[in-house]
């Protein structure tokens, strides 16, 4: 994805609110089921919700183990931020939006995600 085109995507998911990003990731865990019948914005949270706590538990030794991460996280840059989490965890994803984890947990906050395994040094 182009620089610019990054992050103006991350700009704009993380404008969003946490209920409306884990809706953007329930539609994107299930943009597979074709015929199906659509489910609710609060079906589509729970889906990203469910999946989103399964990856952060996988993910959190890798993003709250990168001094990049902490240092990013220490400023008021959310785009920046972002961005550093995206090159982090596109690796691990192959279903949803790396965009779109970013900006989660972004939204979260890496300091409340990562305080815990922080105060550990």
């Amino acid at each position: 994805m182009d620089h610019n085109l990054q992050d103006q995507r991350i700009q704009e998911l993380v404008a969003k609110n946490e209920q409306e990003l884990l809706v953007i990731l329930g539609e994107e865990l299930t943009q597979d089921r074709a015929g199906a019948l659509p489910l609710t914005p609060k079906q589509l949270a729970d889906r990203g919700r469910k999946w989103f706590a399964a990856f952060i538990l996988e993910i959190r030794p890798q993003l709250c183990g990168n001094p990049a991460i902490r240092a990013v996280g220490e400023k008021a840059d959310s785009v920046a931020l972002g961005i550093a989490i995206i090159d982090l965890i596109a690796r691990h994803l192959e279903v949803v939006s790396p965009a779109t984890v970013a900006a989660l947990i972004v939204q979260i906050g890496v300091n409340q995600i990562c305080g815990d395994f922080w105060k550990q040094d």
